[in-house]
């Protein structure tokens, strides 16, 4: 969890502890190569395709983002931008029971 925004204020940009947040403190995805830590990565098991390996992680960043917020159901929030992210998270959100 060493990229999440609420260790940003933390470590942000601490190269020496190995710290890197991809298009933040290193070239991020418009990049050819990119370096990463072994501990940021996370097996993809040969049954599961990229699409939905993709899909899980839209999901666990959205559904990372819900906890933090400590909205609960029945409440009210607000969603900003159309993205993958940000549809992931009114699907979670209503799945959860709150109003996007």
């Amino acid at each position: 969890m060493y990229t999440s925004c609420l260790n940003y204020g933390l470590n942000y940009g601490e190269n020496n502890k190995g710290h890197r947040a991809n298009g933040f403190t290193t070239d991020g995805g418009f990049a050819e190569y990119a370096i990463n830590h072994v501990n940021t990565l996370a097996h993809v098991p040969d049954d599961m395709s990229d699409e939905e390996a993709t899909l899980i992680v839209t999901a666990g960043t959205a559904m990372y983002g819900s906890m933090c917020w400590g909205i609960i159901a029945g409440e009210s929030l607000v969603v900003t931008g159309p993205g993958p992210i940000g549809l992931m998270s009114v699907a979670v959100e209503k799945r959860w029971g709150r109003s996007p």
